[in-house]
C-alpha cells in the first residue's frame, strides 16, 4: 500500500475538490420548487459572458438552433428593421476586409440551415485546393513534433478520457460516467431500490470500495480497478495516486476536476447539498 497521506496533502486535495465544485449550483431537494436559474452563481458577470462561462461548464448550447429563429422570422415574430439595425451595429465591431459586405454576409448567413458549417482544422493548404478541384494531393509525411502543440492547445482543458475519445472516437468517458451514475444511484437511492448498497453507514467511498472489488463487469470492461483499491486506503489517497498516474501536474488539479465534475452536474449538485445538509434524513 502507498504511504498514507500526511494532513496537509489530506486537506489540498479536500479543499481543491472543494473549490472545484463551487461552480455547479445545488438545487434541493427538487421537490421545493419547479424551476431554477441554470446562470446561478454566475450573476457577477455580463450576460454575455455568463452564458459563454456556463456553456463551458455544463456542455450546453448557448441558443436555440437557428431554424427556431428562422421560424419565427417567418412568422413576423422578428421586426425586419430591429433586425437590420442590430446587424449593422455587429457589423461595425468587425474588422474591414476589402470585397467584404459584413451587413451583407450576415444576412446571407442567416439563411443557412445549420448553425455552423464544418471546419476542417490542421488542413494544409494545398491539401485544400486538391480538394476543391477533386485533385489528389500530394501525399506527405505527418510530423508528429510539429502537431504536438495544436494537440496540447486543443486538448489541454478536457479530462484525459474525452481527449483519448476526441483522438481515437472512442466513448470511454461515457462509460465512466455511466458507472460512476450507477454507483451513485446504490448509494444515494433513498430506499427506493430494490437493492441498497452494504455498507453504507460508513460513507461512500468506503462502501463503494467494497462492492467494486467484487463487481465482475468492471473486471470484464479491463477496469482493473481493484489494482488501485489495493494500493490506497480512503478517497483522497485514491484521488493523488489516479492524478500522478495520469501526469496531470498538480496547478491543474482544480481546472480538471471542474471538468470532471460538470460531466455530471446534477449528481454533483445534489452531492454538495448532501455534504451540507447535516440534518437531511436520508443523510443520517
Amino acid at each position: 500500500m502507498v504511504d498514507a497521506l500526511n494532513l496537509a496533502k489530506r486537506l489540498r486535495v479536500r479543499s481543491t475538490a472543494y473549490v472545484a465544485g463551487e461552480p455547479v449550483p445545488y438545487f434541493w431537494p427538487m421537490r421545493t420548487f419547479i424551476h431554477h436559474n441554470p446562470l446561478y452563481g454566475l450573476e457577477h458577470l455580463p450576460f454575455e459572458q455568463a452564458v459563454r462561462r456556463g456553456a463551458e461548464l455544463f456542455h450546453a448550447r448557448m441558443f436555440l438552433p437557428r431554424t427556431n429563429y428562422q421560424h419565427w422570422q417567418r412568422e413576423g415574430k422578428v421586426q425586419a428593421q430591429t433586425l437590420a439595425q442590430e446587424i449593422e451595429r455587429r457589423a461595425q465591431q468587425l474588422p474591414s476586409v476589402t470585397g467584404v459586405d459584413w451587413p451583407q454576409w450576415l444576412h446571407a448567413m442567416m439563411q443557412a440551415e445549420h448553425d455552423r458549417d464544418m471546419v476542417v482544422s490542421g488542413a494544409q493548404a494545398h491539401e485544400v485546393h486538391a480538394a476543391l478541384h477533386a485533385q489528389t494531393a500530394t501525399q506527405q509525411t505527418v510530423d508528429a513534433a510539429a502537431l504536438l502543440p495544436a494537440l496540447k492547445q486543443r486538448l489541454h482543458a478536457h479530462t484525459l478520457p474525452e481527449a483519448v475519445d476526441a483522438l481515437w472516437g472512442t466513448r470511454l468517458a461515457d462509460e465512466l460516467d455511466e458507472l460512476v451514475i450507477k454507483s451513485c444511484l446504490d448509494f444515494f437511492d433513498e430506499d427506493q431500490s430494490s437493492w441498497r448498497m452494504p455498507g453504507r453507514e460508513r460513507g461512500l467511498f468506503a462502501a463503494w470500495s467494497e462492492v467494486t472489488r467484487r463487481n465482475a463487469r468492471m473486471f470484464l470492461r479491463g477496469l482493473n480497478v481493484r489494482r488501485i483499491l489495493d494500493r490506497v486506503e480512503d478517497a483522497e489517497s485514491a484521488v493523488v495516486h489516479v492524478m500522478e498516474e495520469m501526469g496531470i501536474d498538480t496547478d491543474d488539479w482544480s481546472a480538471y476536476f471542474t471538468r470532471e465534475l460538470t460531466r455530471l452536474h446534477g449528481w454533483t449538485g445534489f452531492v454538495r447539498w448532501r455534504a451540507s445538509a447535516k440534518h437531511y434524513y436520508w443523510a443520517q
